[in-house]
């Protein structure tokens, strides 16, 4: 029960929402491995905790501009790391050029490549 006023489609969307920074919560805690702080002395816990929000936005980052999921999807992080990022490879030297060769019947080859070509076209900005 909720004692929020609006109308249903309106308090529908909030709670959806609301649904979202849940998973979100979770993923960074999970997926950026802050279920477990390491230690019981405050400074290492805090180095720890700034690792894992480099990691979950590192993650989010390249999940977004290599548009690896949809605008407003949020894929957890164990998908995007099982999918995307453990993947067995080899960097291979071709003629002077660096390759990167991947599975052969991989089912996200096509996403992967994409993704790459999309990271490796962003524009930094000036120095």
């Amino acid at each position: 029960m909720s004692d929020l006023e609006g109308s249903a489609v309106d308090l529908d969307a909030f709670h959806r929402r609301h649904a979202v920074v849940e998973l979100c919560i979770d993923d960074w805690k999970e997926g950026a491995g802050m279920e477990h702080c390491p230690s019981g002395d405050f400074s290492a816990n805090a180095a720890w905790m700034c690792c894992a929000v480099l990691a979950h936005n590192l993650i989010r980052w390249s999940a977004n501009l290599g548009d690896l999921v949809e605008e407003e999807t949020l894929v957890v992080a164990r998908t995007l790391r099982t999918r995307y990022f453990s993947v067995p490879g080899r960097l291979v030297n071709r003629s002077g050029i660096p390759t990167l060769r991947g599975p052969t019947h991989w089912p996200w080859a096509a996403s992967f490549n994409n993704a790459l070509a999309n990271l490796r076209a962003v524009s930094f900005a000036p120095t």
